[in-house]
């Protein structure tokens, strides 16, 4: 029998418009707005560094380019590097220099690039957007080429200090906080709208429908002592199936304003362990994500890690 959970879920995925009124370690060391009224539903742009919300996508998250779901898509024009998926606009071949995360918010806040003037340094999950995990540099390079396989900053500090902050690691791929003082990280500005929705899920009494990233996710946790395991948790879920999330599509659900979990209680629950598994494979290794903050790690021998899963 159809549950009441998936009719409701299928019209919110048909209609989510007509929805938006419901209510609700691992890795290389490194460097790593506007308030609303209560019970209001809105959708509000703000400004890099003057909107604390946490974190969260608005736009569908891209996956690698031979992805059957959301692959990357991106258009050269010019100096610049538009992302067909999410909307957002790079800059193609980034500054020499490195600089402290208030040092790379200046530069891209003074940035004119193709007759543009509204750059800014990227929020960690819109930088996030770019990995291509298992490639190194781990960034298209087509598009954006000449690109190190090093540190690039984002503009989101630590949910628990305001003297570290966010960096993307795109040797590998993984997500790290570290100093932000250090100036060894590069820095690739991004301009776009940056959107707040309100409320970001639509939450049901099983899953929670992400507005931005049209994912839809369980709200519980099981254990998996390996990535085959995980796999089969999710893929023994419901009809239609649910499957085991890509390490981008995971990171969407961290919370940037909190730590131990980084991640809303409110529509999650969480469990033991908050090493997650994913869908992704680098190598031989397998990615996790560690919600603790919200970094990212290989799973290097077998363990019991968390799943969370998606469709």
């Amino acid at each position: 029998m159809i549950s009441h959970d998936f009719i409701i879920l299928a019209l919110c995925v048909a209609l989510a418009q007509a929805c938006q009124t419901q209510s609700p370690q691992g890795g290389p060391a490194g460097d790593a707005g506007t308030e609303d009224d209560a019970g209001t539903d809105a959708t509000v742009p703000c400004s890099g560094g003057e909107c604390p919300t946490p974190g969260y996508a608005s736009w569908p998250m891209p996956n690698e380019p031979e992805s059957a779901i959301r692959p990357t898509a991106y258009r050269i024009d010019g100096e610049v590097v538009v992302d067909e998926v999410t909307g957002l606009i790079w800059q193609r071949e980034i500054d020499e220099q490195t600089r402290a995360t208030a040092e790379a918010i200046a530069y891209c806040d003074s940035l004119i690039l193709q007759g543009r003037d509204d750059w800014r340094l990227p929020e960690r999950i819109e930088l996030v957007s770019l990995m291509l995990p298992g490639s190194s540099p781990a960034i298209d390079s087509e598009a954006f080429p000449d690109t190190p396989a090093d540190y690039f900053r984002t503009a989101t500090y630590a949910a628990n200090s305001d003297e570290r902050s966010w960096s993307v690691y795109f040797g590998s791929a993984l997500v790290i906080v570290g100093s932000a003082l250090s100036t060894s990280t590069y820095a690739r500005c991004v301009t776009g709208e940056m959107v707040r929705l309100d409320p970001q899920f639509e939450i049901m009494e099983s899953v929670a429908l992400d507005r931005g990233t049209e994912l839809v996710w369980r709200r519980d946790v099981q254990t998996a002592s390996s990535q085959s395991e995980a796999v089969d948790i999710c893929d023994m879920i419901d009809s239609p199936p649910f499957r085991l999330p890509t390490v981008k599509e995971l990171l969407t659900i961290v919370d940037d304003t909190s730590a131990s979990p980084a991640i809303d209680e409110s529509i999650f629950s969480v469990g033991d362990s908050l090493t997650f598994w994913t869908s992704t494979t680098t190598g031989q290794n397998v990615r996790l994500v560690d919600f603790s903050q919200g970094a990212t790690a290989d799973a290097s021998s077998p363990d019991n890690h968390a799943v969370r899963c998606v469709r």
